[in-house]
């Protein structure tokens, strides 16, 4: 990540490139340029002004330090998120103790546990989210408290995977680093160049949302405690019992089980029957599996990717299920950009952290 940071930064602080990006900037009006063309260079302006390619030599030194500092703190950060990921999944005993949860959850927390070492046990794996999805299906209250608790201890204990000091030292860093390129804060920095624009205005928004959210939360949770009660439960309702019995409340009101639309719902299918058939119909692009190409994980699948004339888009790369070594989230990144000038076709990767089905259920 460091080497990454000091890559980028070489080419958005060149004085004698950004001199001509400004020069092209400045004379935008007078350059004939299409949409596209008028949008391509106001962008690169922005993104070299907020990299900091107006500053001087020495304020230039000390960002391109920053940025190492903050690109390798952030680098251990996910490092240890991912091993406390790990590291906090929750182990189970007893299969009784998973009573709610589907057939296929069941069988995907002994895979689990088998690929732990811990065959005739079960293993939870955290997902990147604080609440976690099986917290819906279990009806054991404690292995509900035990899992939003593993959930929400990541990266919170003493240890080789203790986050606090990497956080607080990132936010400092980035502070430093916003008033350095002219921003009293992080926020400020990071919002100027979005929808907001400010902090101000996310700030009023906030504040018109939390009034009418906190009396609903309040509407729902009396409704979840009377659910609680009719069950004869004696306790109150607590953080690990809302999506549970917020998904019995549906059942109740409006008879819909969303464990029942699940097999309708099998990734592979959504992928190739939902996804790549909109986009055929919408802009009449093809995929084609390759199974001949490699790929960094055997679970990665590989299409290419047509324009409705036949002629070649690029490769998408599909990347989809949870695994150890994989940090959480959704995002995307492109392998290979295109480039009409030197004639590259994109390489695009998805990434999802989907829980993955037992082998048996999978259709790949």
């Amino acid at each position: 990540a460091p080497q990454l940071a000091a890559h980028h930064d070489a080419i958005l602080l060149d004085d004698k490139l950004f001199a001509r990006v400004d020069a092209l900037y400045r004379q935008r009006a007078t350059l004939d340029l299409n949409p596209e063309q008028l949008r391509l260079v106001e962008r690169y302006h922005t993104n070299f002004v907020r990299a900091g390619a107006r500053l001087g030599p020495a304020q230039k030194s000390t960002l391109r330090a920053l940025n190492a500092r903050i690109a390798t703190a952030q680098t251990a950060y996910e490092q240890r998120l991912l091993e406390a990921n790990n590291q906090g999944a929750l182990m189970i005993e007893d299969v009784r103790q998973l009573d709610g949860l589907a057939p296929g959850a069941i069988a995907a927390a002994a895979e689990a546990a088998k690929a732990r070492g811990l065959t005739g046990k079960y293993v939870i794996a955290l997902q990147n989210t604080t609440s976690q999805p099986a917290l819906t299906d279990l009806n054991d209250r404690v292995v509900r408290e035990r899992l939003l608790a593993a959930s929400m201890q990541r990266g919170l204990r003493d240890g080789a995977t203790d986050e606090r000091a990497l956080i607080t030292g990132i936010a400092r860093l980035r502070a430093e680093r916003a008033r350095l390129l002219g921003y009293p804060n992080h926020a400020a920095y990071a919002l100027e160049d979005s929808t907001a624009h400010d902090t101000a205005a996310v700030n009023a928004m906030l504040g018109k949302l939390a009034p009418p959210a906190v009396a609903n939360a309040r509407r729902e949770a009396a409704d979840l405690q009377q659910a609680i009660q009719a069950e004869g439960g004696k306790f109150q309702l607590g953080a690990a019992d809302w999506a549970h019995y917020a998904e019995k409340v549906r059942q109740q009101r409006y008879a819909f089980d969303e464990s029942q639309m699940r097999p309708y719902f099998e990734m592979q299918r959504v992928l190739e029957d939902g996804v790549f058939y909109a986009a055929t119909r919408l802009y009449g692009i093809t995929f084609k599996r390759r199974t001949d190409l490699p790929v960094y994980h055997p679970e990665v699948q590989v299409y290419e990717v047509f324009n409705a004339d036949g002629s070649k888009l690029g490769l998408f790369l599909a990347d989809y299920y949870a695994r150890p070594s994989k940090r959480g989230g959704a995002w995307m990144n492109n392998f290979v950009d295109q480039s009409r000038l030197l004639g590259t076709l994109p390489v695009v990767v998805n990434n999802l952290n989907v829980p993955k089905p037992p082998q048996a259920s999978r259709r790949c």
